[in-house]
């Protein structure tokens, strides 16, 4: 009866210990997964670049002529915005979305490592075919913006960036609803065709669809006739009668 009483606690005994070394295994898998889940993290956190190598040959057979062009394009390319920040820069505040940065001439030459002319003839060539766009904030300075980012870099996939940036596609879409249905009295919206256009516009032709509607329509040719609001996304009519020009930087 002892034996058997002793035999029954060195078993339980046993089984305490094996369920510990379980749980304690358990528990360091849980811990390396967590640790490789958080370096990941970081290492996103300024985003990566996924080029499909059709792009690249473009860029070059269309484009640029050297090597060292292209490596000039990436490393643009590298320094701008995954996401939306604002920046304090020549005294005022700067916001740049994401696939913009924001530089003089000179200081493109210092971040590619060639002179000012060099950086100038550079910058011209990419507005020339339309790579990048660029508009003047004052003290020399433009916001540079890669036209296509996401066909660059890849789209977001942390789901809460994207969750936060379509939330902002989202009101801004409504608000240029809003206001094309006070001064053209269409309210057609097809919400799910606009939206895919919207998402697929650069922050600056946003801006300008929804500054630009006053000025389409009072200048319209065609009084009696108004471009459907998704029609005017589409057709870039807020940039053909009053388009901004870039100056080249």
């Amino acid at each position: 009866m002892k034996n058997h009483i002793e035999n029954d606690l060195v078993a339980a005994n046993e089984e305490t210990t094996q369920r510990k070394t379980t749980q304690k295994q358990q528990e360091e898998k849980e811990r390396i997964v967590r640790a490789q889940e958080l370096k990941h993290a970081d290492e996103l956190s300024l985003g990566f670049i996924k080029i499909p190598k059709k792009k690249l040959f473009d860029l070059k057979n269309r484009v640029l002529n050297s090597p060292d062009q292209i490596g000039m394009f990436l490393f643009l390319l590298m320094n701008t915005n995954y996401s939306k920040r604002k920046y304090i820069k020549y005294g005022k505040e700067v916001v740049c979305e994401r696939g913009e940065c924001v530089y003089t001439i000179p200081e493109i030459g210092k971040l590619l490592g060639t002179s000012t002319p060099s950086a100038r003839r550079f910058i011209d060539r990419l507005l020339e075919y339309n790579i990048i766009r660029a508009r003047d904030i004052g003290y020399h300075a433009r916001i540079i913006s890669i036209v296509d980012y996401d066909t660059w870099v890849g789209a977001i996939v942390n789901s809460k960036e994207k969750e936060a940036l379509d939330k902002e596609l989202h009101q801004s879409l409504d608000l240029f609803y809003k206001k094309y249905k006070t001064m053209t009295g269409e309210d057609n919206m097809k919400p799910a065709e606009g939206w895919k256009v919207w998402k697929s516009m650069t922050a600056e032709e946003r801006e300008l669809a929804v500054n630009n509607i006053r000025n389409y329509y009072e200048n319209r040719r065609k009084t009696e006739f108004a471009y459907h609001p998704v029609n005017y996304l589409k057709s870039k009519v807020y940039l053909s009668e009053f388009r901004l020009k870039f100056r080249s930087i």
